[in-house]
């Protein structure tokens, strides 16, 4: 759309399902089966449509510090890239980007401060910034 319209894009952190354990949780505890049968076939679908093959987890993640990645790279000018990076490693490559171990790689490969990403993940800096309680914000 940015290449179309003369628009401006804000990505904003949201945690779709913040109830998760930091270890993550199976996803059929958390989603019944026959919604994820319709939905992963759906997504596939859609994926397919451009070329995309995303592998779904059968783990459902923590988000919170892939989120609290990015924002402390929205801090460094590095937002974009930190973003997209994420989300590769999380779809295309199958990763875990609640591990901190994965998050090091990908601030690294993005050019972002990884001891100051730790650190803004060990202390929760973003957990309260935007308070946002669905999505879309209205």
């Amino acid at each position: 759309m940015k290449r179309e319209y003369d628009v401006e894009f804000e990505w904003v952190p949201f945690e779709l399902h913040p109830e998760i354990p930091p270890e993550g949780r199976p996803r059929e505890e958390v989603l019944p089966a026959a919604y994820m049968a319709r939905a992963e076939e759906a997504v596939n679908r859609l994926a397919a449509t451009v070329g995309l093959e995303l592998k779904l987890h059968q783990r459902l993640i923590n988000s919170r510090p892939a989120l609290q990645a990015a924002e402390f790279a929205r801090e460094q000018g590095r937002f974009d890239a930190m973003h997209h990076n994420l989300l590769h490693t999380y779809w295309d490559e199958g990763r875990d980007v609640s591990e901190i171990a994965v998050l090091r790689e990908v601030a690294a490969r993005t050019g972002v401060d990884v001891a100051g990403m730790e650190a803004a993940i060990a202390e929760d800096r973003f957990g309260g910034s935007w308070a946002l309680t669905a999505s879309p914000p209205m």
